[in-house]
This record gives structure tokens, sequence and C-alpha cells, in this order.
């Protein structure tokens, strides 16, 4: 089951370099940040592309207050801010950075690695597997799709490209084909219909729009922006999100 990337927000507890929200803390000297095959691949061929996670305490902006989340998209940018003036001298290119979720991605080389491996502000470094282009799709965008198998790269890539995907999300609710009795026919009915609100509720002030809801499968159509589809990404509820056409029935 994936854990949550996004840890809880108290802002007055928040402290810093700057301030404003950059959780300080020294990581344990005998454990590394960054994965031998990322110290590999720089070393074998000069550069590598990463992803950075921050030190920054967060928590969905949907929860939280307008000046919570001025508060926190500063905190951000602060810890962004401090990373890559840290990274100055060696080589590196920052590739993109986001206002809502702390990390950033960048290509490094050995030395820019060395100065990650050291830094409080990195909980981790991962090797970028789908090579984030920039300017073509945000960094949460790759880094969902090349973490989490339950949405295809392409769909991430119509959202962004389009405003919204047109997708058929598949839903973990009970399902059984074949002879049912009216009362358990009744019973998988509703247990559906509550899978498909209780989705719907999480989806609440993202981009989204119902297509069309099934009552013996558990699915539902959706037309969803980039925003939604984090909330997808990270639902229990899901299990699997296509493009276009409904999922088909499972043989027997």
């Amino acid at each position: 089951m994936r854990k949550r990337l996004l840890l809880c927000l108290i802002p007055t507890l928040l402290f810093g370099w700057t301030g404003i929200g950059v959780a300080q803390q020294s990581k344990p000297a005998q454990l590394s940040s960054i994965p031998a095959e990322v110290w590999q691949k720089a070393r074998a061929q000069g550069v590598v592309r990463i992803i950075v996670w921050l030190n920054v305490m967060t928590r969905e902006e949907a929860e939280l207050r307008q000046v919570e989340v001025r508060a926190q998209r500063q905190a951000i940018a602060a810890a962004q801010h401090e990373l890559v003036a840290s990274l100055a001298g060696t080589k590196h290119k920052v590739i993109e950075r986001s206002k809502t979720v702390p990390f950033v991605g960048l290509d490094v080389g050995m030395d820019a690695l060395a100065v990650l491996e050291h830094s409080p502000l990195v909980i981790r470094v991962e090797e970028s597997r789908l090579g984030y282009p920039q300017r073509q799709i945000p960094m949460e965008a790759w880094h969902f799709g090349s973490q989490n198998k339950k949405i295809p790269v392409e769909v991430w890539q119509k959202a962004h490209t389009e405003g919204v995907a047109r997708v058929f999300v598949q839903l973990d609710a009970a399902w059984e084909v074949g002879a049912l009795s009216p009362e358990a026919e009744l019973a998988q009915q509703r247990g559906i219909a509550a899978a498909q609100d209780a989705l719907l509720a999480d989806l609440a002030g993202t981009r989204h729009r119902v297509l069309a809801r099934f009552r013996v499968i558990p699915s539902i159509g959706l037309e969803v922006g980039l925003d939604a589809l984090a909330v997808l990404a990270r639902s229990l509820l899901v299990i699997r999100v296509d493009l276009e056409g409904p999922p088909a029935k499972p043989a027997g």
C-alpha cells in the first residue's frame, strides 16, 4: 500500500534557516539518502537526472486555510532556494521546481551529489527513471507516473497538454459476475455506488466532471485535470486509471 507522500504541516512548529518552514533534522551518519545506483550512473555518465525530496513538512492544500497555503508554499520555495544555493560551484542544472510539493528536479554530477548527501535539507534522492522533459509535464505528474502504476504516463501527458483527460477509473469494490440472488445483486450495486460516492467526495475542489456511473461494474467515467489525477494516484479506492474505453469484464 502506497504511503502518502505528504507529511503533516504544523505552522506554529515549523522552523529553519529562513524562518518560514524548513524542518532542520540531521541525518544519521550511517544512513545514505542517495541510492548506490545514482552514484554509479553519475560516475559512469558524468551526470544523472534526479528528484530531490526536501525536508519540509507539508499537507494537502485542500485541507489548509489560505494563509496556511501561502506559508506552506513559502516554506517549499525557501528550501528549494537554500538547496540550489548550496550547490553553487558544482556541476548541476535545475530542471524544474514545484510550488506545492517539496522536491526539486536536477541534473547533477558527482560533486553535487556529495553536497546533497550531507545536506540536512534532503530527505532522499531518487533517479528520475522517466526523464521528465522540462516544460512538458509538471514534475508532480512525472513522479506519480513513475512511482504509481495505477495511472499510465500517457494519461498524465494528455491531461497536461489538453488541460483534461477523459478516463475510466476502476474502483476497489466487491464485484462478482454470474448468477446472483436479487439481494446479493442489490448489495453489490450499493457497494459500487458507495465507492463512487466516496471517490467523488475525495475529488471535491479539483478539476473533474462525471461522465458515467456504472451500476454493475465498479468503475466511473471522469473528465479530470492534473489536480484530480494526483488525488486518484493516491486514493486507496482506485485500482487503475485508463484513457477512454470502459474496463473489460473479468472472465468466468
